[in-house]
């Protein structure tokens, strides 16, 4: 019975694994082209030439971005496609002042899925249903953590001018799965940056210094999958990136247009990253924002350009600057104290706070200013002077009563 229960096992496990799809190797290349701006001051893939202040800090998921058919290599009538890959980047910068330099360190860390297929599949035996082959490429793991160092060189009437060096980590594992490269890639990026109104503009460019890589889909490996011949070749590239921001409402919601791309250096072969994508920026608070947006390669015959792109990011900056990544302090301007009624009576008889409002000041106005009004003038200056509002009323008052009693 034991032996019984074995055989059944291991012949079910045998079925199990002839249905089931055969992982294939694959390259060594970041056939995902999409990085997200270090900070929560860039755009979507494009940074600005601003930095954090002193001890600013920005985090959060950069990009989970989403690409379709990133990779096609047909041919002998057989196929060879990467046809979804999934990335979470997570970004992380803080800044640093050193005199009356300003700096920012970054980090970047992308975690991946990948898949993709290779055909066509192999029928097996007519007769038996349960053991066709589909041959498959699959992969998920860690890419090419990124170390970053930015800092603004000027900025002069509304245009800024940066630069930001960076070192792509050999982190990608597991290997063979398009995940990233296998080696240190540096690379220097220079930004140009303006803003005038509500449009913002910003442009990337600079070398980025990669060891020629060749993938060429040849091995059948352990499942005898079908193979095509054909290949990529990747090395060092110009990368670049242009993008323009409308604040919509200020401070609450941007419109954001991008292409960014990268022209290669020297041998390469089916690679060529070109992509535009459009997007929309909902600030939550000051510099913390979310940002959805989509997108698609431009050279439909090269690898990395995706035939749809989809990307959502979420970014944080707790102790956010103004724009010059500079904070905002109280203003120290002392209050003026609130000026004296007293004080504004005197100063000014026709002031409407000298009117009378007390009928006790009235009646003393008018005992006082009863008796000398047609003797002295300077009396009717003095009265005047004291409540001017009550000049005329205590005149006409003081002479009704000062008549009544001649007539009696």
């Amino acid at each position: 019975m034991p032996r019984l229960a074995l055989g059944s096992l291991a012949f079910c496990l045998l079925a199990v694994l002839a249905s089931r799809a055969a992982a294939q190797p694959a390259g060594n290349v970041t056939l995902d082209a999409f990085r997200p701006a270090i900070d929560a001051r860039g755009y979507l893939t494009v940074n600005a030439s601003e930095v954090l202040g002193d001890g600013e800090l920005s985090f959060g998921l950069g990009s989970l971005d989403w690409g379709h058919r990133l990779l096609v290599l047909d041919g002998a009538g057989n196929s060879y496609s990467i046809d979804d890959m999934v990335t979470a980047t997570l970004v992380g910068a803080f800044g640093v002042r050193l005199g009356p330099a300003a700096f920012e360190l970054g980090a970047s860390l992308p975690l991946r899925i990948m898949s993709g297929s290779r055909g066509p599949a192999s029928p097996g035996d007519p007769a038996t249903p349960n053991d066709d082959r589909r041959f498959a490429v699959d992969g998920q793991g860690l890419g090419n953590v990124g170390l970053h160092l930015k800092a603004r060189v000027v900025r002069a009437r509304g245009v800024g001018l940066g630069v930001i060096a960076s070192a792509y980590l050999p982190t990608s594992t597991p290997k063979d799965r398009f995940l990233g490269e296998t080696h240190v890639v540096p690379q220097l990026i220079g930004v140009v940056d303006a803003e005038r109104g509500r449009l913002r503009v910003a442009l990337n460019a600079g070398l980025r210094l990669r060891r020629t890589t060749t993938f060429t889909n040849d091995d059948p490996g352990p499942m005898m999958a079908p193979v095509t011949w054909r290949s990529i070749t990747a090395g060092s590239e110009l990368p670049f990136g242009v993008a323009a921001a409308y604040a919509i409402a200020r401070g609450r919601f941007d419109l954001i247009g991008e292409v960014f791309g990268a022209q290669p250096l020297g041998a390469h072969h089916g690679y060529q990253p070109l992509e535009a994508l459009v997007g929309v920026k909902l600030y939550l608070a000051k510099n913390s924002y979310l940002t959805l947006g989509a997108g698609r390669g431009l050279i439909a015959d090269q690898g990395a350009n995706p035939t749809m792109r989809a990307f959502i990011a979420i970014m944080f900056e707790p102790r956010a600057g103004d724009h010059d990544g500079a904070r905002i302090r109280p203003s120290n301007r002392r209050r003026r104290p609130p000026r004296s009624t007293t004080a504004t009576a005197t100063r000014s008889p026709t002031s409407s706070t000298t009117a009378p409002t007390s009928p006790r000041t009235t009646t003393a106005t008018r005992t006082t200013t009863a008796a000398p009004i047609r003797t002295t003038t300077a009396t009717a200056s003095s009265t005047s002077t004291i409540c001017a509002p009550t000049r005329r009323r205590p005149t006409t008052a003081s002479r009704t009563r000062t008549a009544a009693p001649t007539r009696a």
